[in-house]
């Protein structure tokens, strides 16, 4: 199994990894079975919609730019004013941020006044972190 290095300071850790230990997340693989709620994911922002920001594994916000690389973390959400999002079936070419908070998923449903969500694409090949 091929692991590519993460590289320190290239990506931005979101609050949905902070009970992931650092020194657990070096790399990303090529996944080999669909995604689970709670896998992690390095995926670099393609446009930025409803989430401008994000909140960092530590609490702290900082803004989204196109090309930003984030590792986040599949999960279902169901905010009647918001999104509902769940983990996709496959592990696509891009994925939908559901929460500042950087769970991921697909959007399924929306609020008539929700804006587009943002949009990240995966890395290399490969999404899953830290096998």
């Amino acid at each position: 199994m091929n692991i590519y290095p993460i590289q320190p300071g290239r990506y931005k850790r979101t609050y949905a990894t902070h009970l992931a230990p650092e020194s657990a997340i070096v790399g990303f693989t090529s996944p080999s079975a669909a995604p689970r709620i709670g896998d992690l994911l390095a995926a670099e922002v393609i446009s930025v919609g409803k989430h401008t920001m994000i909140e960092t594994e530590h609490g702290v916000t900082m803004n989204l730019f196109p090309g930003d690389r984030l590792i986040g973390a599949f999960g279902y959400r169901y905010a009647t004013d918001q999104y509902e999002g769940v983990v996709p079936q496959t592990w696509g070419e891009t994925c939908d941020l559901l929460s500042v908070g950087g769970v991921c998923g697909e959007v399924r449903s929306a609020h008539t006044s929700m804006s587009a969500p943002t949009r990240r694409s995966r890395l290399s090949g490969s999404h899953r972190c830290g096998d």
